[in-house]
This record gives C-alpha cells, structure tokens and sequence, in this order.
C-alpha cells in the first residue's frame, strides 16, 4: 500500500499552518541574510554564539517540521509543539530583552 503524501491529501488547516511556516522560515532566512548586510560584514562575526544557535535552529526546526507535514509522518504532532513550543519561548525571551 502505497502511503499518501503532498498538498493534494492536507485538511485546509493544516494547509494554512504549512503556508503559514513556510512564509516564517521564509522571512526569517531573509532577514537573517540582510543582517549581515546591514553590519558591513559578516552576521556570524557579529553576533554571540547564542543568537548564532537561534538564528540556526529556527529554519532546521521549521524544515523538519514542513518535511514531516508534508509526508504526514505519525510523529508531526510532536514535531508541531516542538517547533510551536520554541517560537513562544523565543517570543517570551524577546519580550523580556525589549523591556
């Protein structure tokens, strides 16, 4: 039996997540390179190692969690609060660094 997979077979909802995700990882990969443009040189010679970890494990996150989607593997749920789970405990951290 031959295992379904694609855009065709996603329910809406999870049609508007995958956009969803896509676009974010989109951005982010975009912004992350006009950063080092906006220094002069180089984002990694710029930063600390910290921020370096996030700006790299958001987009692994995110194509996992695509990938999985995408596939519909039985372990997407737990790739879905995975990747959910990050992006608030990353807001949280933004939001006590602004204030």
């Amino acid at each position: 039996m031959v295992k379904k997979k694609g855009w065709k077979i996603l329910p809406i909802s999870l049609k508007i997540i995958f956009v969803y995700v896509l676009l974010r990882l989109l951005s982010h990969l975009l912004t992350l390179f006009n950063i080092g443009h906006l220094f002069g040189f180089s984002f990694f010679a710029t930063l600390p190692a910290s921020t370096i970890i996030v700006a790299l494990l958001y987009p692994v996150i995110s194509i996992i969690f695509l990938f999985a989607l995408w596939n519909r593997y039985a372990w997407t749920f737990k790739c879905g609060i995975l990747y959910f789970g990050y992006f608030l405990v990353r807001s949280l951290i933004d939001l006590i660094n602004a204030a």
